[in-house]
């Protein structure tokens, strides 16, 4: 015992130590039990939903145009993300194979549905980007048959947030006007590997001159009216005259 110390001052301080002691391990118990609970219930993204990445290129205006003022956030904008092809080299075979005379796959064409079954993206790729679009305020309005392209619609601001770029009007030399984006377009590393590129954001009007819009018209319209000529192969033969109708004459 110490000098100085009485025999009740000692037992009052190992008492205050112990409540001490017994403070601290209850709260340790306690941060050991809420602290995986509350990790559990918001675990941290993964790595490759975060990270983004560059798809496609910086759009390269035409000659002579001017970017105007930032798109209003609540402008309707649409368009679609492309997907790649799994593997664009069957494809081709494919293709040459049906076309060529001495294969035995020789006009034996797919029908429908059968593309996408075949040679298009999975459906677990469709969906991965179904879902990140619809989480970043954007409707899905369709897939295609092929399952190539992605649908989706959204307020400018939504797209802007979503493909992490800027949307500007751009006003075109010839008076035209359109939309374009300020940078490429990034996606998600969960998604971007399987897109091609999102179309429909860059909306460049290419100039043409009246007298060519208005021949390229008339052009259209005698297509429309007449058709085209018939292959030879199943045109109808020429008429041929009677061996009597040539006697009377």
């Amino acid at each position: 015992m110490s000098a100085g110390r009485s025999m009740p001052e000692v037992k009052h301080q190992r008492s205050r130590t112990g409540r001490l002691i017994t403070a601290v391990v209850t709260l340790a118990g306690a941060l050991a039990v809420t602290i995986p609970a509350a990790a559990m219930a918001a675990p941290a993204p993964s790595p490759s939903s975060t990270r983004l990445m560059q798809v496609g290129a910086a759009p390269v205006l035409p000659a002579g145009a001017r970017t105007l003022a930032v798109l209003p956030a609540t402008a309707k904008v649409s368009g679609g993300v492309a997907l790649k092809l799994p593997d664009s080299a069957a494809v081709t075979n494919f293709i040459a194979a049906v076309s060529n005379p001495r294969s035995a796959a020789y006009h034996h064409y797919l029908s429908r549905g059968q593309f996408a079954s075949r040679f298009g993206p999975s459906a677990a790729a469709v969906a991965a980007v179904r879902r990140v679009l619809e989480s970043d305020g954007l409707t899905v309005s369709g897939v295609s048959a092929n399952r190539l392209l992605v649908s989706f619609s959204g307020s400018a601001a939504a797209v802007e947030a979503a493909f992490h770029t800027g949307l500007r009007q751009v006003a075109l030399r010839g008076g035209g006007t359109g939309v374009a984006t300020t940078s490429a377009v990034r996606l998600p590393a969960s998604i971007a590997p399987d897109v091609t590129a999102v179309i429909g954001l860059n909306k460049l009007v290419r100039e043409q001159s009246h007298a060519t819009t208005a021949k390229t018209a008339r052009g259209g319209a005698a297509t429309l009216a007449t058709g085209p000529p018939p292959p030879a192969a199943v045109r109808s033969p020429a008429p041929t005259r009677s061996r009597r109708s040539r006697t009377a004459r």
